[in-house]
């Protein structure tokens, strides 16, 4: 039976082409590429250094400031866990947003920490709340924070291991 069904296809696949009018040609299909991973806005001006408290083999630190929601940093831990990000030099931040990664939601808190180096860094916020996987978590400050070159972020309560898809610094 399978040596049959070459020799029909083939015969039906001329068949087609022999009947077309002159200008005709068989459709064939397009392969479309998949859409591109969503990417934040990254800040070239910036060389991000991240580092962690912990890290599963195949979410690295790095991959939380990537600019891609598709990759995460994840500690592989329960919390208390951390992951920090040095600018590479000081600056002015206006804002940070945190893109969740998390499986279960549920309650969660989670510190900010600024500074100039990591021995000296300052609470600015403390998310506390009900998230889930994919929330997106945002800081402005009322007034921008200047000698910005660390920023620390603790995850102090979580349901779920501590992980982060995305972490936008916005800072000159």
């Amino acid at each position: 039976m399978k040596n049959r069904i070459l020799p029909t296809l083939v015969a039906a696949l001329l068949f087609t082409q022999a009947c077309l009018l002159p200008g005709m040609a068989v459709a064939t299909p397009t392969r479309h590429p998949l859409p591109a991973p969503p990417v934040l806005p990254t800040q070239p001006q910036f060389t991000l250094v991240a580092t962690a408290s912990a890290s599963l083999p195949d979410a690295p630190p790095g991959l939380a400031v990537d600019g891609n929601l598709e990759t995460a940093w994840n500690a592989g831990k329960e919390p208390e866990e951390w992951i920090q990000i040095d600018l590479g030099r000081l600056a002015t931040l206006s804002g940070i947003r945190l893109v969740v990664a998390q499986s279960p939601e549920g309650e969660t808190v989670h510190q900010v920490w600024v500074g100039p180096d990591p021995v000296n860094l300052s609470l600015v916020h403390e998310f506390t709340g009900f998230t889930r996987d994919s929330d997106t978590l945002e800081f402005i400050p009322d007034v921008p924070l200047t000698d910005v070159k660390i920023v620390h972020v603790v995850t102090a309560a979580s349901t779920s291991w501590v992980a982060w898809k995305e972490i936008q610094i916005t800072a000159q």
